[in-house]
């Protein structure tokens, strides 16, 4: 899963403290999805994010919707 979200395995083990606010993000989606939700609803998880970091996060979500799960962010 985290692979998946992109996190790199040296930060696999590092405390939250050390990641960036994209990193935060990611790590925060990857264990809300560790329980497979059917519907997973996001109030602005983009809004702290610079621009490349939000188009990443804007596809890891819509990607949500091959592996059977509906993500829905509102912004």
């Amino acid at each position: 899963m985290l692979r998946h979200f992109q996190l790199p395995e040296v930060l696999w083990d590092a405390y939250p403290n050390t990641f960036s606010g994209g990193e935060k993000l990611r790590l925060n989606l990857a264990r809300a999805l560790v329980r497979r939700p059917k519907l997973l609803l996001l109030d602005e998880p983009v809004a702290s994010l610079d621009n490349r970091s939000k188009e990443s996060v804007k596809e890891m979500v819509t990607g949500l919707k091959s592996r059977n799960q509906y993500a829905r962010y509102f912004s």
